[in-house]
C-alpha cells in the first residue's frame, strides 16, 4: 500500500516574495538573482546581475536568501526552481519567490526534487493564472498546493539516489568542458598563433617560420596557407526547414528535429525537444542530416555550434555543414565558433541574421592538409570521449526522469542497507 504523506507547501515552508522593481546594476557586488538563472534544478549565477552594497541592504530587508532555500519563478518560466548555494550573497530578483523549508519536516534536497516532480508540476500548471502577456502563480494560493512529503529517512534515501545521478551528470559535464578546452587550446596554438610543429618538431612561428600577409583574412598566415570559405571547404550546406504545422501527423515521430535550444550548451546534440514522423521528414527529404554534420544557428541566436549524433533534420534557423572530408570536421567546428565570437565582439551581443549565402561565404583559414590531418588525429579521441559522456548523460537523465515520479509518489521505495 502506498502511503500518501500528502501535506501542503504552507505546512513545510515559509513563503517570501522578491522585489517588484529592479535596482541599478553594476559590474560587481552581491548578486541580484534572475529567474533566467534557474535551469533544470540548478542556479546559474552567470545569468544574474550585480548590485551595490547599499541596494543589497535595501532589497534584503524582506528576506536574505540562505543556503537550502528553494528559489522559484512565479511569473514566466513557471516550474523552474533551484536551491540557494552556500557562500553566496544575493537578493531575490523580480518575479522570483523563495520557500524556506522547515528542516524538521523536509530536507531541502528532497523539497527541490518534489517541486520539480511531474506531480507537483501538474499542480502548478492547473493553478496557473493565464495573463495577456505572462502567466503566473498566485502566491497567496501557493501555500495551499498539495505536495507529498514522506518521513525524513525516506527523503534522505531518495535524495541521495537522485543526487548521485545528478552528480555523475555534472561530473561528465565538467569532463566535457575540460576536454573541449584542451582541444580548443590546441586549435588556437596551431591555427591562431601558428605554432604547429614544423619539420623539426619546433613551434612554426616561434622558430622563425615564414609568414605572409593575407589581405582577405587581414593578418599574416604561414607561407603556403591560403584563405577560403566554408562552402569551398565543404560544399554540402543544408538550410533546415519546418514541415507544415497544419499537419500534426508530420510530428512526434522518431526523427530528431533540431532547434536552437537543442544546440545551446551542447557540443553533441543527443536529444531534441521536438521530433518529426518519417512521413513529415520525407516531405523534405533533402533536409536530412547524417551523423557528425555540424549545425550552426544563424538566426535569432547566431553562432551556436554542435554535432548531430543521429540522422536528423533542423528548422530554418540553422545551417548545417555535411563534411565529405573528415579531417575538416573539428577544424571547422572551432573556426565557425571563432568567427561568430569575433563578430559578436565587434558588434555587441547580436548581429545581423545570416542567410545561407552569407553563411557559405564566411571566410576561414585554409591550412595545409598535413596540419589538418595531424590536428584531426589528435583531437578525434578527445571529441569521441565528449560524445560518449554526452550520450551517457542522456541515458542518466532518462533514468532520473523515469525514477523521479515513482519515487515522489511512493510507487517505488528505497530500503536502507542493513549494517
Amino acid at each position: 500500500m502506498v502511503h500518501s504523506y500528502t501535506t501542503t507547501i504552507g505546512d513545510i515552508a515559509q513563503l517570501f516574495d522578491g522585489p517588484h522593481a529592479t535596482p541599478k546594476k553594476i559590474q560587481s557586488g552581491p548578486y541580484f538573482l534572475s529567474i533566467s538563472s534557474l535551469e533544470k534544478g540548478r542556479l546559474n549565477l552567470e545569468k544574474s546581475a550585480f548590485l551595490s552594497e547599499s541596494d543589497f541592504q535595501k532589497w534584503t530587508k524582506r528576506v536574505t536568501p540562505e543556503e537550502g532555500d528553494l528559489l522559484f519563478s512565479y511569473e514566466t518560466r513557471l516550474g523552474e526552481a533551484a536551491l540557494m548555494p552556500s557562500g553566496i550573497r544575493a537578493c531575490l530578483g523580480r518575479r522570483m519567490g523563495l520557500l524556506r523549508p522547515n528542516r524538521k519536516k523536509v530536507l531541502p534536497e528532497y523539497f527541490l526534487y518534489a517541486y520539480l516532480s511531474p506531480a507537483f508540476q501538474q499542480i502548478i500548471n492547473a493553478n496557473t493564472i493565464k495573463g495577456a502577456t505572462v502567466n503566473r502563480i498566485a502566491l497567496n494560493e501557493l501555500p495551499n498546493f498539495d505536495i507529498r512529503i514522506p518521513p525524513i529517512e525516506e527523503q534522505r534515501l531518495v535524495s541521495e539516489l537522485l543526487a548521485n545521478i545528478d552528480k555523475k551528470i555534472e561530473l561528465n559535464n565538467r569532463i566535457n568542458a575540460e576536454l573541449e578546452a584542451m582541444a580548443k587550446t590546441l586549435y588556437d596554438y596551431w591555427f591562431v598563433q601558428f605554432d604547429f610543429p614544423d619539420a623539426n618538431g619546433q613551434p612554426y612561428k616561434i622558430a622563425g617560420g615564414k609568414m605572409v600577409y593575407n589581405p582577405t583574412l587581414k593578418r599574416e598566415i604561414p607561407e603556403g596557407w591560403e584563405d577560403t570559405t566554408i562552402e569551398k571547404t565543404e560544399s554540402n550546406i543544408v538550410t533546415g526547414k519546418t514541415p507544415s504545422k497544419q499537419k500534426p501527423e508530420y510530428f512526434d515521430g522518431d526523427i530528431p528535429f533540431i532547434t536552437i535550444g537543442d544546440i545551446r550548451g551542447n557540443t553533441f546534440i543527443v536529444s531534441t525537444e521536438e521530433t518529426l514522423s518519417k512521413q513529415g521528414a520525407d516531405t523534405q527529404s533533402g533536409k536530412y542530416l547524417p551523423e557528425d554534420s555540424i549545425c550552426v544557428t544563424c538566426i535569432a541566436s547566431p553562432g551556436l555550434v554542435g554535432f548531430v549524433t543521429q540522422r536528423a533534420q533542423t528548422n530554418q534557423q540553422i545551417n548545417s555543414v555535411i563534411c565529405k572530408n573528415e579531417i575538416n570536421k573539428y577544424f571547422l567546428y572551432f573556426a565557425m565558433k571563432g568567427y561568430f565570437e569575433g563578430a559578436k565582439a565587434k558588434t555587441g551581443n547580436t548581429f545581423a541574421n545570416m542567410n545561407k549565402g552569407d553563411f557559405s561565404d564566411i571566410k576561414v583559414l585554409s591550412p595545409s592538409t598535413q596540419e589538418l590531418q595531424s590536428f584531426h588525429e589528435i583531437v578525434q579521441p578527445i571529441f569521441q570521449k565528449i560524445k560518449k559522456c554526452s550520450l551517457e548523460n542522456f541515458e542518466l537523465q532518462q533514468l532520473r526522469d523515469w525514477l523521479l515520479p515513482m519515487l515522489m509518489n511512493g510507487q517505488v521505495t528505497i530500503k536502507q542497507k542493513a549494517s
